[in-house]
């Protein structure tokens, strides 16, 4: 048993560098990390909007924020993930949360107040 951990313990560490895995796991790690404080973010911003039953100035700059920051990590995200697992895990997100529930909340600020009341005249 020590004779064959140590085979692949050598076996791997000659193939480590050719496959980059060390780099791929840090690349990987990063992502979660970034991707998980944008989560956070958003699951703070339906918070808000829950509890003051609207979306304000505030929690908007954060939404923006948090869309910004997706997009610059998504230049380290993957260029071609696997399709096959790609729609696998749509298929999964789609039925713990389907589209057709979602809702887009009414702005409670006061320039959301003035922008009806000059539409309105």
């Amino acid at each position: 048993m020590p004779l064959t951990f140590a085979a692949f313990a050598t076996i791997l560490s000659a193939v480590k560098p050719v496959i980059g895995l060390s780099k791929r796991i840090e690349r990987y790690s990063k992502l979660w990390a970034s991707y998980n404080s944008v989560f956070n973010s958003l699951r703070q911003v339906t918070a808000d909007i829950r509890r003051n039953e609207g979306l304000r100035d505030e929690m908007e700059r954060v939404y923006a924020g948090a869309n910004e920051r997706i997009d610059q990590l998504s230049t380290d995200d993957d260029t071609a993930p696997d399709r096959k697992t790609l729609l696998r895990i749509q298929d999964e997100v789609n039925e713990e949360f389907p589209p057709d529930r979602f809702w887009v909340p009414t702005r409670t600020n006061e320039a959301a107040g003035t922008a009806a009341l000059s539409a309105a005249t």
